[in-house]
């Protein structure tokens, strides 16, 4: 029995993930390179066969529709050869930060399909991606790198909000209230996220090829320090800790170990991703000033990704996305 063409949101889910995957086979037979630690380099090899599975996996269905496989990344986009730039403690960190994107783009690409071969390949990858961050985690934690989310005490009953001042911001002279547990959560994991970019920007902005890329990524790397620390202010005005940054160095070389377009298309990927968790986040986020901050924020990033785009455009670097039928090219034919 033949299987049902694919639907647009189908061939989307396939060619985003196809560009995602062949990005990250680079990144991580970078990184099997040069780690020398014996209990993070099996995590890495996992990672990398579940990527370099899940290229070949993809390719396949696409060719059996005939449809166009992009481009995505290859051996071109990387130099194995180059020196350190990384720690062996930041690649450990960048897995389980990056499995957490690959967790909510799973997720989204398994609810989005309806043939029961993609949801069973996309629910086989959200499984796999999830186990590989439970991996991590766990070694994190023997390594003592694991930072954990702040500690709260806990309420001795349910409570339920009595006032419209619930909503409003904090103001230490009134009785206006501190963060509850999901702003926190959700200011926490942002704190995470922009850690790893801001130290993504860095490393790549110094090995950078093009003056363009490297000012671009270097006013990635300020922009994710100047988030950190409005949301490290948002935590200590509620008396939380703001949590400790990684243990994890980025080194002085220059010597590139990936191509301008590779570099650029992960960091629009990880602009994107905070995009959609600071929505996430001003919708969960109860206080109005935290919604707000989290407004504004997000306008910021949207410029950062607009300007990026530009770039990799310029260079002929973004591949454009599958596309309907351009109805008024069709009349004009006939």
């Amino acid at each position: 029995m033949s299987h049902k063409p694919l639907t647009s949101s189908e061939i989307a889910s396939l060619w985003t993930s196809y560009l995602q995957n062949t990005m990250s086979k680079c990144v991580l037979e970078y990184f099997l390179s040069f780690v020398q630690d014996p209990d993070i380099i099996p995590c890495i090899e996992q990672i990398h066969g579940l990527s370099a599975s899940n290229v070949n996996e993809i390719k396949n269905k696409l060719v059996s529709e005939n449809i166009p496989v992009p481009v995505g990344f290859s051996e071109h986009d990387v130099n194995v050869s180059a020196k350190k730039m990384f720690s062996d403690t930041f690649c450990l960190m960048y897995i389980n930060q990056m499995a957490k994107v690959g967790i909510i783009g799973y997720g989204v690409f398994q609810a989005m399909v309806a043939r029961m071969d993609l949801s069973q390949f996309f629910s086989l990858a959200l499984k796999n991606i999830s186990d590989l961050h439970n991996q991590a985690n766990e070694l994190m934690l023997e390594k003592g790198l694991l930072i954990r989310p702040p500690m709260v005490p806990t309420q001795d009953s349910v409570e339920f909000i009595k006032s419209n001042k619930y909503f409003s911001g904090f103001n230490p002279f009134s009785e206006e209230r501190p963060l509850n547990v999901i702003e926190i959560s959700h200011l926490y994991e942002n704190i995470q996220n922009y850690l790893l970019g801001m130290m993504l920007c860095i490393g790549f902005s110094q090995s950078a090829r093009s003056q363009t890329v490297r000012d671009y990524l270097f006013r990635g790397s300020e922009i994710s320090n100047k988030h950190i620390q409005i949301f490290g202010k948002l935590l200590i005005e509620s008396g939380i800790q703001v949590p400790m940054s990684w243990d994890a160095q980025t080194m002085k070389s220059r010597e590139a170990p990936f191509s301008d377009k590779l570099m650029m298309f992960h960091i629009d990927l990880l602009v994107a991703s905070s995009i959609g968790n600071y929505a996430a986040a001003s919708a969960a986020s109860m206080r109005n000033d935290i919604s707000l901050t989290y407004g504004r924020l997000s306008a910021e990033v949207a410029k950062y990704a607009k300007d990026g785009a530009k770039i990799m455009v310029e260079n002929r670097w973004l591949e454009e996305p599958p596309q309907s039928a351009n109805r008024e090219e069709i009349k004009s034919r006939k």
